[in-house]
Parts: C-alpha cells; structure tokens; sequence
C-alpha cells in the first residue's frame, strides 16, 4: 500500500466520526427548523452511528449511508410510492473526499460543509414530495 494511500486511510479513520455526528446534527437542526416554521412535525431525521435517515410525512425519504470498511459513503432518496406501487429512486451525487488533510463531503463535483450538504439533500426531499405551486412567489 503506497504512503499516500496510508495516509488518507488515516484521515478518514480519524476524522469520520466528526464529520458524520457534525453531518447529523445539521439534518436535525434542520428538520427542527422546517417542522417550527410550517406548525407540524412533516420531516422526521432519525441519525444511527452509520446511517442517517430523513423521512417526509409523504413516505419520501433520503438515506444517507457511511461504510468505515469500505470508506465511502451511499445516498439514496426515494419519492413515495404510487397508488401501482412504484417509487422513483435517486442516487445523489454524494461523496467522500480529502481537501487540505481534511475529510469533507462532496456534491456532484463541489466539496461541501456538513451543513450545506444537509440542506440541499433535505431541501430536494421536501421538494420531491411538495407541488410546484407551494414553491413559487407570489
């Protein structure tokens, strides 16, 4: 195993267990958020040692999944299912990468802070599961 891989092995091994409680922590406070602004508990955020879970009241939900073996991480978003029982199920580009000696996230091709990460993911599954006409301004 060459030097540089040992060390970014390190890095992850390390720092993971931050990232991941910072990672949950910002799903929760903004489920806390949404669920004080509209009067009603809508979006449930349920975080494990190795799987964070954001439930609309829908049945719509993000998974997001962090293997310390393999070293990666999974996200999956998934729309309630229809009336014939088909759901639509997303893979978000969600990442892990080293930035500076640091673990981040990364997003389609942006590294981003724990909370930014939270808020687009969340934000996508309100969206998912809210008509078009909720969202626009009048």
């Amino acid at each position: 195993m060459s030097r540089g891989k040992r060390a970014a092995i390190g890095i992850f091994d390390r720092q993971v267990q931050a990232v991941w409680d910072r990672f949950g922590q910002e799903c929760q406070q903004f489920s806390e958020g949404f669920n004080h602004e509209i009067g009603s508990r809508r979006l449930h955020v349920e975080v494990n040692p190795d799987v964070v879970t954001a439930t609309f009241t829908s049945g719509a939900e993000v998974v997001v999944q962090v293997d310390r073996t393999q070293r990666q991480i999974a996200c999956w978003m998934r729309s309630r299912c229809a009336d014939f029982g088909s759901c639509i199920v997303d893979q978000p580009p969600v990442g892990l990468t080293i930035e500076r000696g640091h673990l981040r996230f990364v997003y389609g091709a942006n590294v981003v802070a724990e909370g930014d990460l939270a808020v687009t993911l969340l934000t996508d599954l309100i969206r998912l599961e809210t008509p078009a006409a909720a969202w626009s301004t009048s």
